[in-house]
């Protein structure tokens, strides 16, 4: 079981450097039911993570950021943090590059639909992908 379970918490990260879209992802994550944090860029995150006694159930993570990229933050959650955190990302970029893998879960093209996004969230939380079943 994940710890942000064991403790009652149900912590997402949204990481993006469109503050309006951090808003309006938060709120329909919190309308939902889940704790949401935010970082505006990848070292926010990275660090936010680093500094988390309990890891977040989940990241919704955009790719091109500035500062640090989205796959910055992927590949600290692998290698410096070592952690398996679940990952969605959402992106506007046609083409992501190299393939992606663990621990991405899902990715969602932008413009999103927040029903998808909501739908692939509690996909992942209902079906233990993210170590947690839903209240």
């Amino acid at each position: 079981m994940s710890g942000a379970c064991a403790h009652g918490r149900r912590v997402i990260l949204v990481v993006d450097d469109d503050p309006d879209l951090r808003l309006v992802i938060a709120e329909v994550l919190e309308d939902d039911g889940y704790e949401v944090m935010t970082a505006e860029n990848g070292r926010d995150a990275i660090e936010q993570i680093a500094s988390m006694v309990v890891p977040p159930l989940l990241v919704v993570l955009d790719l091109m950021m500035p500062v640090a990229d989205g796959y910055a933050v992927l590949r600290s959650l692998r290698h410096e943090l070592a952690l398996d955190v679940p990952v969605i990302i959402f992106s506007a970029q046609a083409d992501l590059g190299a393939p992606l893998t663990d621990p991405v879960r899902a990715v969602l093209r932008k413009p999103i639909s927040l029903y998808a996004f909501l739908d692939a969230v509690r996909a992942l939380v209902e079906t233990g992908a993210s170590g947690c079943a839903r209240d």
